[in-house]
């Protein structure tokens, strides 16, 4: 067994660890802790899905041939991607394509 000096004797070891409190810890509660929990983990399933988001690609414009200015791809390629017609929405990092017309 392992020696944690400053856990108390009995007390949740992962809860002290993490939140440096458990629920049998004096004024704290089971239902305390298993709240801390569940928003520790709905925080870190936000965070994974924020860095798993699809990009927002740019919406190909008018002279362009149907290719986008964020990343030189066709619509028909961003299958399951977002697309938009807002400049500052646009999150795709691909490669900056020239448009016909002089605009990046």
């Amino acid at each position: 067994m392992i020696n944690h000096p400053d856990i108390p004797l009995g007390h949740i070891i992962p809860a002290h660890q993490t939140f440096g409190w458990c629920a049998h810890c004096p004024d704290r509660t089971p239902a305390e802790e298993l709240a801390a929990w569940q928003t520790r983990e709905l925080r870190r399933m936000v965070d994974e899905a924020r860095q798993s988001e699809s990009p927002v690609h740019a919406v190909p414009l008018p002279g362009s041939n149907g290719i986008s200015s964020c990343c030189g791809r066709p619509p028909c390629e961003f299958v399951g991607e977002r697309v938009t017609r807002d400049p500052d929405a646009v999150t795709c990092t691909g490669p900056v394509v020239s448009q016909p017309d002089g605009e990046a």
